[in-house]
């Protein structure tokens, strides 16, 4: 004997006309919700220290990229200088060139950099307790107060 389980979809069909006012409100409700969930996460001390951290860590890592480019460069250039008259004068500057630009750049980024620390250090001593800073400077910074 086989036994046949049949579902029946009807009934499902036959909420959603009659509720649909209350299904939409419900998602709506719902996003609205995880949105304010969100901004309080955001601008908590938590959330503020979280995202100051990620913005430093991406400005770190840029700056190494470009110390990383500018000892390649550094190379390049003295490569060049090295051939002497083998080298065509104008692919000598555009080597310098892009060696002054990535400089620049270094330096640009050396900046953001302190100014990220800073914030990260602002933060840290204006929202969190005392006894916590010199553990948390250490901890992020690496430093000592």
């Amino acid at each position: 004997m086989r036994f046949v389980v049949r579902y029946n979809h009807a009934p499902m069909l036959q909420v959603f006309p009659q509720y649909w006012a209350l299904i939409i409100a419900s998602v709506l409700g719902l996003a609205v919700a995880l949105f304010v969930v969100f901004r309080v996460f955001q601008d908590s001390r938590r959330g503020q220290l979280a995202s100051a951290l990620n913005e430093l860590q991406a400005r770190e890592q840029a700056l190494q990229v470009t110390s990383k480019s500018i000892a390649k460069l550094l190379k390049k250039c003295e490569k060049l200088a090295a051939s002497g008259d083998k080298v065509p004068p104008n692919k000598l500057l555009a080597a310098k060139d892009a060696l002054a630009e990535a400089r620049e750049t270094e330096a640009l980024l050396q900046d953001q950099v302190l100014v990220l620390r800073n914030n990260v250090r602002t933060i840290i001593l204006q929202d969190y307790p005392p006894t916590r800073h010199e553990v948390m400077c250490r901890k992020y910074l690496g430093e000592t107060r």
